[in-house]
């Protein structure tokens, strides 16, 4: 600011007795305004000095006329006389009455003279006067005679390293709030820095970790604790720590700059933290005109979580570009519920949204949408990954290229929803909801709301199928265990599982879908493509208690409850499927249910039965179904 005509720098940094800066409320030059900062450092003035200290918070006295501007801790030399002081302040200005900075009143700093002698670098005159009056003065004691320190043949501002505590009575204003705290005494708070127009100057005065915010130099808080923070509005990549303390451009704006900050072995707990500014904040790809842009995929290494905070966060995906790869033990991905993170797909050209590929241990994903992909939504291709609540993955692939909601290649797949959590789900893609291939496996643990469609883990209205096992035949040792999903209106099968998978299907809710509930094709034509053994959808002593046909609430499935078509001349094959639920409803784990309906056709299954079975030579198929006919 600029103070009878000569520049005043002022800014916000480490209080000279070390403590933690306090919060940096942004001010104007002007007698009116507020400012919390309370050391005597970084000030280069002309004309008299405010006082240094207000004895109470409602004293705002600057120094009176003086024959020259006060000397303090920052005076080194004196060239020539210094100026008179301002006039006192007013009692009712606003200010703490603690701090050098809240002296600059009405009559102090802001309101000085110009200097009577002495040359000082932009202008002449004397540092500071005297001390603020008592409470309710409007005058505070004269100035003294000496001048203040000569700058013209110095590089830096003067750089007073002492601070001045307040002595207040009746305790400080809180700048926060605008409210007053009594009883408390006065202390130092956060030192007042440069005006500037760009972070160059900045790092210039002060170094590095410094920039230039709403107009001021501000240094940014050190990251101690491994919490950063990313701002994509505000936040800064050149000169920020990543601690959005004080300002939120001491954030990093990309989350690609915090981990590289954090490097590839992070401490448990690690958290980077994007923050969302209400509404929809956009995180910067080359989709996006941003300033700085995220590099992808975004890596998100061992220990470290990213989250979000303030409202939701948009990402945008260019031609063949993958939002994240989670690659360490202990990686997450994990918004808040408040906050959902979204990765589009732009009209489906990018390639996956997210990918697994997890050397050793696990890493987990909750809260986070996927939509419109150009390849799979996600892709498991090595670890574990265990998904939480919160998840959808919609719209993956076109036409003429079909791609699913998840492609389980390598490695596991754990979705675990309760009944009580925001529901996961992969709907509308154009292959599988979910595809279960070569040798990976996958586990889920959700809750069925009734046969209404609605449930913890929904796949619903993919096309091919909604959930697909397509197992490498007698590779996989580990049975996938699927307990409480619901398979809802596919354009295809609910659940299609080929010969030679491992597979085990309890709890689960299996209607509405425009092909049967459960389609059973052979892998290949070898007898281990056409094992039946390891796909389990109930066993006598194990019932499956899944419902897979339905013909009283216009939700049945439009060929079969369940299908078959097997190779020719693989002899016979038994596919266990006791303790189900069929169309009447027939519960098969109760005594007598009846007789279920059947359908044994060469081309189809039939339409709408219980039990189908597409006829081939040589082969014959037989259902274990418990206690129904």
């Amino acid at each position: 600011m600029v103070l009878g005509g000569l520049l005043v720098t002022v800014g916000c940094g480490i209080s000279s007795e070390g403590l933690t800066p306090a919060y940096r409320q942004p001010f104007d030059s002007g007698a009116a305004d507020k400012r919390d900062a309370t050391e005597k450092r970084d000030i280069l003035i002309a004309g008299g000095g405010g006082g240094v200290i207000g004895q109470d918070a409602s004293s705002m006295a600057g120094g009176a006329s003086g024959s020259g501007g006060g000397a303090d801790a920052s005076s080194v030399r004196t060239d020539g006389g210094g100026p008179a002081g301002g006039n006192g302040g007013n009692a009712a200005d606003s200010r703490d009455g603690n701090t050098l900075a809240d002296a600059v009143s009405a009559g102090g700093i802001a309101a000085g003279g110009s200097g009577l002698g002495g040359t000082i670098a932009l202008g002449s005159g004397g540092y500071g006067g005297g001390t603020g009056g008592t409470a309710g003065s409007v005058a505070g004691d004269a100035g003294n005679d000496t001048g203040a320190r000569d700058v013209a043949n110095v590089d830096e501002p003067v750089r007073d390293d002492v601070g001045t505590r307040g002595d207040g009575n009746d305790g400080f204003r809180d700048t926060r709030d605008g409210t007053v705290a009594s009883g408390e005494v006065g202390d130092v708070a956060v030192e007042a820095r440069a005006p500037c127009l760009d972070n160059l100057t900045c790092t210039a005065l002060y170094g590095s970790g410094s920039l230039c915010w709403q107009g001021r130099c501000t240094t940014c808080t050190t990251v101690t604790d491994s919490q950063f923070w990313v701002d994509p509005v505000n936040g800064d990549d050149a000169v920020a720590t990543g601690s959005a303390t004080p300002a939120a451009s001491c954030a990093f704006r990309t989350v690609t700059k915090a981990l590289q900050t954090i490097g590839p072995t992070a401490p448990a707990g690690t958290t980077v933290t994007i923050v969302g500014k209400g509404g929809s904040t956009e995180l910067c790809t080359s989709s996006t005109a941003c300033p700085v842009q995220e590099t992808l995929p975004i890596d998100i290494p061992a220990n470290v979580t990213v989250t979000t905070s303030g409202g939701p966060i948009h990402m945008a995906l260019a031609k063949n570009q993958t939002g994240f790869r989670i690659t360490g033990d202990r990686a997450a991905l994990a918004p808040t519920t408040t906050a959902v993170l979204a990765i589009d797909g732009s009209a489906n050209i990018s390639g996956n949204g997210l990918v697994f590929n997890v050397a050793s241990g696990s890493a987990s994903l909750r809260h986070v949408v996927i939509q419109n992909t150009g390849s799979d939504g996600i892709l498991v291709s090595l670890g574990t990954a265990n998904i939480g609540a919160g998840v959808s993955v919609s719209q993956a692939g076109k036409a003429a290229v079909r791609q699913s909601g998840m492609r389980i290649i390598a490695g596991t797949a754990n979705i675990a929803v309760a009944a009580n959590e925001a529901a996961t789900d992969f709907s509308n893609n154009t292959l599988y909801g979910i595809y279960v291939a070569a040798s990976g496996t996958l586990t889920v643990q959700g809750q069925p709301n009734g046969t209404t469609g609605k449930g913890s883990v929904i796949v619903q209205g993919n096309y091919t199928a909604n959930l697909c096992f397509q197992q490498q035949p007698g590779t996989v040792a580990t049975a996938s265990v699927i307990a409480g999903i619901v398979a809802w209106g596919a354009t295809g099968h609910g659940l299609r599982l080929y010969g030679g998978s491992n597979v085990r299907v309890r709890n689960s809710v299996i209607l509405a879908n425009q092909g049967s509930g459960v389609m059973v094709s052979a892998y290949d034509g070898t007898l281990a493509g056409n094992d039946l053994t390891k796909l389990d959808l109930g066993k006598a002593n194990d019932f499956g208690r899944n419902t897979l046909q339905d013909a009283t609430t216009g939700n049945a499935n439009l060929v079969a409850g369940i299908c078959t078509q097997m190779s020719r001349t693989v002899g016979n094959l038994a596919l266990p499927a006791a303790g189900n639920t069929f169309a009447g409803p027939r519960d098969c784990s109760q005594a007598n249910p009846g007789t279920l309906t059947r359908a044994a056709r060469t081309t189809n299954c039939g339409a709408g039965v219980d039990l189908g079975t597409i006829a081939a030579t040589g082969t014959t198929v037989t259902y274990d179904i418990s206690n129904c006919r």
